[in-house]
C-alpha cells in the first residue's frame, strides 16, 4: 500500500477507528526514539521555527505511557465494535516486533539504571576522529591538551625561556619542506632533549655549518617536548615528521617511561576511529552499560588500566615494543635511526617527591634495566646507538648534569652534539646513510 492509499484508507476511517491508529502511530515513533534519545541525550529537533530539545529523563517514559493509556482508553470506548477496530500495532507481525522492543529498552534501561545507582564507572580514553582536528582547548601556558599525544607545545609562546615555533617545537622556526639536496637530522626525545638554548640539536646544527660529514648541506633541530615517553614520540613521529623528509632520526628517551602514573600512557591516549564509529563511541563512552561492557569484556587499554598505583607510564616490555616499532616506522619513511641511552647521575629526592618513583634506588634501578632494553633494541634491529649512558660514566663528565642528575649543563649538550656528529660523519664514510626518495 503506498502512501497516498495510505492516506487514502486512513482518511476514510471513522473518528473512533483514527484516534485509535493515531495513538499507535505515536506510541510507536516515541519507543523508536527512546533510544536515540538515550544515546544523544540530548535529542535536538528542528522542524521549521520549531525547536525542541528532549533530555533522558521521567519525561519521554510518562509520555509513551501516557498515549499507551489514552490507546487503552480509545479501544475500551469502542467496546463491542472493537473487532472492527484494529490499531496499527495490533497487526500480528507489528505487534511482535514492538512487544521485542519494549522488552529490549526495558531490560538495557533497568541495566542502565542500576548501573547508575550503584555509581558503577570505569576509565574510557578519549575518541580521536580519524579526519578531524583533535587538538582541545584549554591547556597550561605553555602547552595544550591533545588527546592523540595527551599534551603538545603551544605555538608562538615562550616556554622556559624559549620561543616555541610554528610547528609547536622549542626551536628556532624550520621549513617543513626540505630543501632538496639537504641531509636533515630530526632529533626527537623528550626534556632531555628539549631543554637548552639552544639544545644539542641545536649546537650540532651550528656544527654541520663549518663541519658537515660530506659535501652536501645539512640540518639539524629537535621535535622534543618535554614529559614525553617513548610511545608518545612514536605518535608524533607517525603523525607529524614522515612528510618533513628526515633523512636521520635520533631518539632519546627512557626516563619518563619508567616514571609512575596510575594509568599508562596508552591507556590515556584516544583511540582512534573512523568518521561514522567516532562520534557514535563518543557518545556510548558516557553511558554505564557501555562503560561495564568494556570492563567485562577487558580490551587492552581496559587491562592497562588496572595496572593503577603501581605501573610505570609504558612497562618495561611495551617500551622495547614501542622503540622496535619506532625504528621500524623512521626505516620506512626513508631514514636511518640512531637510539641514544639515557646517562644518569645519582638522582635528587624530587623525582620521589613528585610521585615519579617510590624511592631513589627503585628510580635508578629501573633506568638501568631501561637503558638495556635501548642497548638490546639497537642490536636486535641493527642500529646504530650513542651509547652516553657508557660515554658519560666516568666521573669526569659530572659536571655535564644538573643537580636533578637527568638533565645536563650547557656543556653536557656540547658535548652530545660533539658525539652525535662524531657518529653521523663516521657512519656517513662508511656509506651507511645513503640518498633516500622523497616520500609519496
Amino acid at each position: 500500500m503506498g502512501r497516498r492509499s495510505a492516506f487514502e484508507y486512513y482518511g476514510k476511517m471513522n473518528m473512533g477507528k483514527k484516534l485509535i491508529v493515531l495513538a499507535d502511530v505515536v506510541f510507536v515513533a516515541l519507543l523508536l526514539l527512546l533510544p536515540v534519545i538515550w544515546l544523544l541525550d540530548p535529542l535536538k529537533i528542528f522542524v521549521g521555527p520549531v525547536h525542541l530539545t528532549v533530555h533522558c529523563n521521567w519525561k519521554p517514559w510518562v509520555a509513551l505511557v501516557a498515549i499507551a493509556v489514552l490507546g487503552g482508553v480509545l479501544r475500551a470506548r469502542a467496546g463491542a465494535q472493537r473487532a472492527d477496530i484494529r490499531g496499527v500495532w495490533e497487526i500480528p507481525w507489528l505487534k511482535k516486533c514492538v512487544m521485542s522492543l519494549v522488552m529490549m529498552i526495558l531490560f538495557f534501561g533497568c541495566i542502565e539504571g542500576v548501573l547508575t545507582m550503584v555509581g558503577f564507572e570505569t576509565y574510557v580514553p578519549p575518541i580521536i576522529f580519524a579526519d578531524g582536528n583533535n587538538t582541545q582547548d584549554g591547556g597550561s601556558a605553555g602547552a595544550i591538551p591533545d588527546p592523540d599525544l595527551l599534551w603538545a607545545f603551544r605555538p608562538g609562546v615562550r616556554f622556559h625561556g624559549v620561543q616555541i615555533n610554528s610547528m609547536g617545537f622549542r626551536e628556532r622556526e624550520v621549513d617543513p619542506e626540505k630543501t632538496p639536496g639537504t641531509v636533515r637530522v630530526i632529533c626527537m626525545g623528550d626534556s632531555c632533549t628539549a631543554q637548552g638554548d639552544p639544545g644539542y640539536a641545536g649546537y650540532l646544527h651550528n656544527i654541520f655549518s663549518y663541519a658537515a660529514p660530506d659535501e652536501r648541506p645539512w640540518e639539524a633541530f629537535n621535535m622534543a617536548v618535554y614529559g614525553y615517553s617513548a610511545l608518545q614520540g612514536l605518535r608524533l613521529f607517525q603523525r607529524s615528521v614522515p612528510q618533513l623528509q628526515p633523512d636521520i632520526v635520533t631518539i632519546y628517551f627512557g626516563w619518563n617511561d619508567h616514571w609512575r602514573h596510575e594509568r599508562t600512557d596508552r591507556a590515556r591516549m584516544g583511540w582512534r576511529m573512523g568518521r561514522v564509529t567516532g562520534p557514535l563511541i563518543e557518545k556510548l563512552k558516557t553511558k554505564r552499560i557501555f562503560m561495564f561492557l568494556l570492563w567485562a569484556l577487558k580490551p587492552k587499554e581496559v587491562k592497562e588500566r588496572e595496572q593503577a598505583g603501581t605501573g610505570y607510564r609504558v612497562p618495561e616490555r611495551e617500551y622495547e615494543q614501542v622503540l622496535t616499532e619506532f625504528v621500524e616506522e623512521v626505516h620506512a619513511a626513508g631514514a636511518l635511526p640512531i637510539l641514544i641511552t639515557a646517562p644518569r647521575r645519582g638522582l635528587s629526592p624530587s623525582a620521589v617527591e613528585s610521585g615519579h618513583a617510590l624511592t631513589v634506588d627503585d628510580a635508578e634501578q629501573a633506568h638501568d634495566r631501561y637503558i638495556e632494553i635501548t642497548r638490546r633494541v639497537g642490536a636486535t634491529r641493527q642500529v646504530p646507538v650513542l651509547d652516553l649512558a657508557a660515554e658519560f660514566a666516568g666521573p669526569e663528565y659530572d659536571s655535564y648534569f644538573k643537580d636533578d642528575g637527568i638533565h645536563f649543563q650547557d656543556d653536557g649538550l656540547k658535548e652530545i652534539a660533539q658525539s652525535l656528529h662524531a657518529l653521523i660523519t663516521n657512519l656517513t664514510a662508511s656509506n651507511a646513510l645513503t640518498p633516500q626518495p622523497p616520500l609519496k
